[in-house]
């Protein structure tokens, strides 16, 4: 070909990447992409909103990622008009800004086989023209970056959306309109609170105008087999056309595996919430007879992140004492309404060897700032016993019997049906480090019916066990000693008073 040849089928190629954004990605750009890539980079083109939910390692960030330096390139270098382009992203905390979506658009940036628009800095990248472009990255903290956005060709991107404050979705909503405007919503589900402005995009058929797609782990090329695909490049013209194709083993991507995905189902069981969301990628709404909701949970992760929160106030630790079998001692310690030590879990039966190893982990001290609360029941006797005998203050040492009179007997028919109910509505408010079987737990244990009183019950352990085929809950019932507060002196176990120290 000589020269104008080349510069007419350059020009055409041109315009065939303005019009077909995956052949840009696949031909102009470079990358491999499979069939769900490819169907949310066509949506954004062909529509306003788009909305992704979706299991882990499904490749959506990337993609995310691919379409900021796609909307920004060729609405510059292949739109035939010089207006203002911009393209501004979102995520809940800024290190989800930087080091998750913005290290994909830099890399994708350096990568490319084109050269892309614009020079890319960590979370921003400058247009050197005579329109206002750019793309820019943020976290929700920043509510006053969020104003004032004004361009014909304009694209938000939400990543991690079901976290996204509400007014950015209020900002997107009011300055989506009135030009060439597109919205991308990114999110895995678990954790997705019911009613937020992601719950209603993806489930209620209010909200017509989002397309949504699904990703479940079952549809990722690891599971299907299917390849990954981009087009060959000629060095001297850019102009080939021939399709190659490559397993994600061989270009080394990391998404989900069958692996990954059958130890999830061993771990959690394949009816648990944890596993239908990070798995499945499925919006799960509060069951009837669910006590903790995911999203609550998730909530207590996220004040965790703050070093300061809610770590001024009283010291308190809580152990679960192992009945039998495969269950285990497990204890926390929590100060003011942060969780600073656990789960620490232990197989021995004495008192005096689970006393000996929680004192050696830190867990348990002599001091009279730190209120222990131990379950009383059964075997947990000897470690109450044991405390005493070692010299600790009887005013710190909590005894607690789970089946003993609650502090509201009208509401509730023994303590540990309290502890669950009353948890749920607090847990929220809670700091606590990322614990997936603590999740697990707190969100299997079901409630059933009430006494003929009124008083609300949580499913006994046992019958938990049956169930779900999991070990005991006890992570989560020890997580929840530690918070609970006994205010009666005395309580019932059937005709028997116990004392409360």
């Amino acid at each position: 070909m000589n020269q104008d040849e080349i510069a007419e089928a350059q020009a055409q190629i041109g315009e065939r990447y303005f019009n077909d954004w995956v052949f840009f990605v696949e031909h102009g750009m470079g990358f491999w992409t499979w069939s769900k890539m490819r169907e949310i980079i066509g949506s954004v083109q062909r529509n306003p909103k788009t909305i992704v939910y979706s299991c882990h390692g499904s490749s959506k960030t990337f993609t995310g990622a691919l379409l900021i330096n796609i909307f920004l390139s060729l609405y510059l270098t292949f739109g035939g008009k010089e207006e203002e382009t911009k393209v501004i992203t979102s995520a809940p905390t800024f290190m989800q800004v930087k080091a998750l979506l913005w290290s994909k658009v830099n890399e994708i940036h350096a990568n490319s086989r084109i050269r892309l628009k614009g020079e890319c800095l960590t979370t921003e990248i400058k247009v050197s023209d005579k329109t206002d472009s750019y793309a820019l990255g943020f976290s929700t903290d920043k509510a006053a970056r969020s104003e004032g956005w004004h361009a014909w060709n304009l694209f938000f991107i939400l990543d991690e959306g079901k976290g996204v404050a509400p007014w950015m979705w209020e900002t997107v909503s009011a300055q989506s309109g009135g030009g060439n405007h597109h919205v991308l919503v990114l999110s895995t589900t678990d954790g997705v609170e019911p009613g937020s402005e992601f719950h209603n995009a993806v489930t209620s058929p209010k909200y017509q105008e989002w397309n949504r797609i699904h990703i479940d782990c079952k549809d990722l090329p690891s599971f299907t087999g299917e390849k990954f695909r981009r087009y060959k490049w000629n060095d001297t013209a850019g102009i080939d056309y021939e399709r190659e194709e490559k397993t994600f083993e061989d270009l080394r991507i990391q998404i989900s595996t069958p692996e990954w995905e059958k130890e999830r189902e061993e771990q959690w069981g394949k009816e648990s919430v944890l596993y239908l969301t990070k798995c499945r990628g499925q919006v799960i709404d509060e069951l009837p007879e669910q006590i903790i909701p995911l999203w609550k949970i998730e909530k207590m992760y996220e004040n965790y992140n703050d070093p300061n929160y809610g770590n001024v106030g009283a010291e308190s630790a809580g152990i679960d004492v192992a009945r039998m079998g495969d269950d285990s001692t497990a204890g926390w310690r929590m100060k003011g309404l942060r969780y600073v030590q656990g789960p620490v879990e232990y197989n021995k039966r004495e008192g005096y060897e689970i006393v000996d190893h929680f004192e050696r982990c830190g867990l348990l001290r002599k001091d009279n700032r730190l209120s222990i609360k131990i379950d009383d029941t059964g075997v947990g006797g000897g470690v109450t016993g044991e405390l005493k005998r070692k010299g600790y203050d009887r005013k710190n040492i909590v005894p607690v019997c789970f089946n003993q009179t609650p502090n509201d007997p009208d509401h509730y028919e023994t303590a540990i049906d309290e502890m669950w109910f009353e948890m749920s509505e607090i847990i929220h408010t809670l700091a606590c480090p990322r614990c997936d079987e603590l999740t697990r737990q707190l969100t299997g244990r079901k409630s059933v019916r009430m006494t003929k009183k009124g008083q609300r019950k949580v499913e006994s352990k046992d019958s938990y066990k049956a169930r779900t085929g999991m070990k005991s809950p006890d992570l989560a019932d020890s997580f929840l000693l530690t918070w609970y507060q006994v205010y009666q002196k005395k309580h019932k176990i059937g005709n028997t008073s116990i004392e409360a120290y």
